[in-house]
């Protein structure tokens, strides 16, 4: 029997504490001369025999339940074979690299998940080790990772270093650890200490241990292994059948709108495969439950036959409420291993913008109303969007603008600095802001209460000459560059970009061309004034039309280019123009987020609720976070001169990579064979298991021994207590015999 915890072994002294307690209360009876209490002592010396049994029964108990309590804390190993470290004489330096890739999570047999076997395994080699061993262990995941950084021969810290390791979600080659391992052994021995002899150096062997499930996905390249270098591995569900690694698992989760349904019905396409170990699982049906789990909850079940071997595709639908973006999960139920029966996605309601159009010059003839042929373009051209809202200038300090996506200012002469405010953190917040102007504006006033929304500020009205037909003397502008690369513009081609381009217009605004804020410019007019430009603040967007939207200063409204340049217009602002976010994140992948200029800084909120701060740029102005280690939903924000705004449009979900569904494994020779680069049926024929696996002997687990002491303590407690019992009422017995003996007398 070996100890993990050998020093606790002095706990066994406490041992005779009940022997000592027993002594002292062992007292000599004092001698009294008197013939008639001659009957209560040979009354008392009967039940004194009839009690020595239990009282030595009691000793007994308390120093066995002190006992198991030393041997539990000493953590005992028992076993006769002994390990690899024994049977290899002289000093070794020993590499373990302890699998940590998500299918070490796995629990075949219902017990423990297979990097719980990898630590306990672990545990045993330290323990074995002798004083010349020297150690060094490596998490295997998606970038290998030293646990100790120098080689080591303190037990106690090895050990240590173990019980803190935790598995990952990620993916991992055991190759790349192996190379690693390989060139940490390579620089120690051109790092030997003079004072040590060559002869020592040259004596001390080199291995390296894997301790792994040897599921096959971890070893699909070479290692560079030097012949010196002892390569094996462990195991560690060695003694589980190849059936109980059956595997099912979600590959795939598409969200897509749903076909012939209400703009916000939504599908889940689910994708489900069965990985089979064993050549008997193949054919067979199973039948499995999944839930579509939204932010409140499950909001779709069903079931799901599924072949061994195959793949299954299975679909959900449901309608969700007004919510802009967010994250769902499909959820399979549970198996073997449970982390990769839940596959997330972002569901992004792009097609819904709520629009709010702030009518500035209402008019009971139809077609003098500011917001006439704004609306019934909107209308035609974003027929499946939602009515927009239409309300008064006054009206606005009453309006709550979380409900909406976009807001129009149609006209709108002047504004109160408090509702000016209420718009400008609406568009801080994400929002779409789209300007439209009047001749009769107050250009001072909306300088002042829209200082940080314009994107340049007003400085004058201009008014040109227009005729019926473009005539020698017709002073009318059209419209002059666009830039047709923005969203709004980009499907303006042919005949419809010329239809925009004849537009006449008559009367203007110009701005301060200001080259310290930035903006961009969509269109201009033929002397080369803005027409449309955009600037974003915070996490929404800003449009200044520098005319009306109705007729009075152009015939922008009457042209066939109106209708669609309206849709675009809203949509853009409402982020619906953006195009599908193709981007994929594994767990351990580095995410590029891209955020609105100006940002000092982001906060990645991960999963767990941990916030992650973001300082670095990349050369293209993207940000990137790696620390993906977590499934699940991430959301951002960005943090702009000391405040920080959600970009909502950004959050992502990181996933587990699907090829750590497949549990089939190597067998010892097939693993050690990749790692070199060997034919790997070659290598069965020619060498044994034996040859490529490391023994660690035939120790029994610690925690499981500790497990059963801990049971036996419960035992004797129950016995101690149970003998306390009798004794009080022997004690009892005996006081009220002698009372009546003293009685009788």
């Amino acid at each position: 029997m070996s100890f993990l915890k050998p020093g606790m072994l002095f706990g066994l002294l406490a041992a005779l504490i009940p022997i000592i307690i027993h002594l002292i209360h062992k007292r000599k009876p004092r001698k009294h001369e008197f013939a008639a209490i001659e009957f209560v002592i040979r009354s008392v010396q009967r039940i004194e025999r009839q009690w020595r049994l239990r009282r030595f029964l009691l000793l007994a108990c308390r120093m066995l339940l002190i006992a198991a309590l030393v041997f539990a804390a000493a953590h005992p190993m028992t076993g006769v074979k002994s390990s690899a470290l024994a049977k290899n004489k002289g000093p070794k330096r020993i590499v373990m690299i302890i699998d940590g890739s998500l299918s070490m999570r796995s629990k075949p047999d219902g017990g423990r998940s297979g990097f719980a076997e990898a630590k306990s395994i672990a545990r045993q080699i330290i323990e074995q080790m002798t004083a010349s061993d020297q150690m060094l262990i490596v998490l295997a995941e998606r970038k290998p990772r030293l646990i100790v950084e120098e080689f080591s021969n303190a037990k106690a810290s090895l050990l240590q270093a173990v019980t803190n390791l935790e598995a990952t979600y990620a993916a991992a080659e055991i190759s790349d650890a192996v190379n690693v391992a390989g060139e940490l052994l390579s620089t120690v021995d051109g790092d030997v200490s003079q004072k040590e002899s060559q002869k020592e150096a040259t004596e001390t062997s080199k291995h390296i241990i894997i301790l792994s499930d040897l599921a096959a996905h971890s070893f699909q390249q070479a290692a560079s292994l030097t012949p010196e270098i002892n390569a094996s591995v462990v195991n560690v569900f060695e003694s589980i059948d190849r059936e109980e690694f059956d595997n099912y698992g979600i590959s795939q989760l598409e969200i897509l709108s749903a076909p012939g349904s209400e703009v916000n019905a939504m599908q889940a396409r689910v994708r489900i495969r069965s990985y089979v170990s064993d050549e008997s699982s193949k054919g067979t049906s199973a039948s499995k439950n999944i839930n579509w789990v939204g932010p409140d909850g499950t909001v779709a079940e069903a079931s799901v036959s599924i072949v061994g071997g195959n793949e299954t595709q299975r679909v959900l639908e449901h309608s969700f409420t007004d919510q802009k973006r967010f994250a769902v999960s499909v959820v399979l139920e549970d198996d073997v291993l449970t982390e990769d029966n839940q596959r997330f996605a972002m569901v992004n309601i792009e097609s819904r913008v709520r629009t709010l159009i702030i009518d500035g010059q209402p008019s009971g003839l139809p077609k003098e109303d500011e917001i006439y042929y704004f609306e019934r373009a909107f209308a035609a051209g974003a027929s499946e969007q939602p009515a927009p809202k239409i309300i008064l200038s006054d009206d606005l300090q009453a309006q709550n603008l979380d409900l909406f996506d976009v807001v129009v200012l149609a006209g709108v002469n002047s504004i109160t600095t408090s509702d000016a405010k209420k718009i400008e953190t609406f568009v801080e917040s994400g929002g779409g802001l789209l300007i439209s102007s009047a001749q009769s504006m107050d250009i001072e006033q909306f300088n002042g209460v829209f200082a940080r929304l314009l994107p340049r500020t007003y400085r004058g009205f201009k008014e040109r000459k227009a005729l019926r037909e473009r005539k020698k003397n017709d002073d009318s502008l059209l419209l002059g560059e666009l830039n047709l690369a923005h969203p709004v513009l980009s499907v303006f081609r042919g005949d419809a970009l010329q239809g925009l381009k004849s537009t006449r217009t008559q009367g203007y605004f110009l701005l301060q061309p200001n080259r310290n804020r930035s903006a961009d410019v969509l269109a201009t007019f033929e002397d080369g004034q803005p027409a449309l430009i955009e600037s974003q603040i915070g996490g929404g967007k800003v449009i200044v039309l520098t005319t009306s939207i109705d007729r009075d200063l152009t015939d922008l409204a009457i042209r066939p280019a109106f209708v669609p340049l309206v849709r675009q217009l809203v949509l853009y602002l409402g982020d619906a123009l953006a195009p599908p976010d193709n981007r994929r994140t594994l767990i351990g992948d580095a995410r590029r987020i891209r955020v609105p200029k100006n940002v000092s800084e982001l906060e990645i909120t991960d999963p767990n609720g941990e916030i992650h701060s973001v300082s670095t740029q990349l050369e293209d102005k993207d940000w990137l976070f790696t620390k993906t280690a977590l499934p699940g939903y991430y959301q951002v924000k960005a943090v702009t001169s000391g405040e920080s705004q959600r970009v909502a449009k950004e959050d992502f979900v990181v996933n587990v990579d699907r090829q750590e569904s497949n549990l089939e494994t190597l067998t010892a020779q097939e693993a050690i064979a990749a790692l070199r680069g060997q034919d790997i049926k070659k290598q069965n024929e020619i060498a044994e298991a034996s040859a490529f696996t490391w023994d660690t002997g035939n120790n029994s687990d610690p925690n499981r021994f500790s497990q059963w002491l801990l049971i036996a303590m419960l035992c004797f407690f129950l016995m101690e207590s149970l003998l306390t019992a009798q004794r009080r009422k022997s004690k009892e017995d005996r006081s009220n015999t002698s009372r009546e003996s003293v009685g009788r007398i």
